[in-house]
């Protein structure tokens, strides 16, 4: 009898693993094509033996401004295709893919906070080829900001959007950080899991009640973007990272060296990473100078891009005069 009860449950499990295979499959094989988030020509440079994909226009001789998205379950360089059009005009103005997201290649690495430092500075020195403003948001303007600290040669500026590495995103991961983390690294139960998080439900209540202040302004078209982003070979590993608290950096040191112009630039209604601490930035650099733009989240170059582009262009235009 025990060892018939043995087997039924081995059965079970192993139909469980064998539905789990069965729908990581159908969910690949199904993925929408992932497309170029501008109209400009891709470009691939190989870091580390790996392909990083960036979009690049305006006039040649005009400085240089790289975007950086930020990191999250859904992330790509989408999230700045707005800037990237209205920079254009004035800028040579640099979109990027960071890896492991969009484009990009998305190897299946132990992602850390350094490599996506070492990255961000990486891309100015031998893509862009001169120092740059740097535009970067969330958690990968902790990144920016440790970079410039440690190679402020390579930076003319920084324009922060919502920044972690002070009150957010900060500390080490957590004992169910670093369990998450593992078990989304797994073969196929962390795939499912992975695809649970990215699909259309759950990717809607991330755009529309975490990121953005107005839900209206998240289409039907956005979220079949964010989708099949999310839902490319490899998708997994560097939001695994992130949401495994892997990629956590405190700034405080890092924010107080800085010597280049630095601006934050605040949606004020953004949720996760409020406003409010954009005091403890203040309080450790004199130089930083804090910017709130209306009806804006965490998004607001996408929410307002009008108020946005103007303010950047200002900023970087001054910082060029200096």
């Amino acid at each position: 009898m025990a060892h018939s009860r043995i087997g039924k449950v081995i059965g079970a499990m192993a139909a469980g693993v064998g539905g789990l295979v069965v729908a990581n499959t159908y969910l690949a094989v199904t993925a929408p094509p992932l497309l170029p988030p501008v109209h400009a020509e891709t470009q691939r440079h190989l870091w580390r033996g790996f392909r990083i994909t960036y979009w690049v226009a305006g006039p040649e001789d005009a400085p240089p401004v790289v975007l950086i998205h930020g990191h999250h379950i859904a992330a790509s360089a989408f999230e700045m295709r707005r800037p990237f059009i209205s920079f254009a005009e004035h800028f040579r103005v640099y979109l990027v893919d960071l890896l492991g997201y969009g484009l990009s290649a998305r190897p299946p690495l132990a992602y850390t906070r350094e490599l996506f430092e070492t990255l961000i500075a990486d891309f100015v020195r031998d893509v862009v080829g001169r120092p740059a403003h740097v535009v970067a948001n969330a958690l990968s303007a902790a990144h920016a900001i440790t970079a410039a600290a440690t190679s402020p040669d390579l930076f003319r500026s920084l324009i922060l959007i919502c920044p972690a590495g002070i009150g957010a995103w900060d500390t080490p991961p957590s004992a169910g950080q670093r369990i998450a983390y593992e078990l989304l690294r797994m073969p196929i139960v962390g795939e499912a899991m992975f695809n649970v998080l990215v699909s259309r439900p759950l990717l809607t209540y991330l755009l529309r009640d975490r990121l953005y202040a107005n839900p209206s302004l998240v289409t039907s078209e956005m979220i079949d973007v964010y989708y099949a982003t999310a839902h490319q070979p490899g998708a997994r590993f560097a939001p695994a990272a992130f949401i495994g608290g892997q990629l956590n950096r405190d700034v405080h040191h890092a924010f107080g060296r800085l010597e280049r112009p630095v601006h934050l630039i605040w949606g004020r209604l953004a949720g996760d990473v409020p406003v409010s601490l954009a005091q403890g930035f203040l309080a450790l650099n004199e130089d930083a100078r804090l910017h709130v733009i209306d009806d804006a989240g965490l998004m607001p170059q996408d929410e307002q891009p009008e108020a946005f582009a103007e303010l950047v262009t200002a900023l970087i235009q001054e910082a060029e005069r200096e």
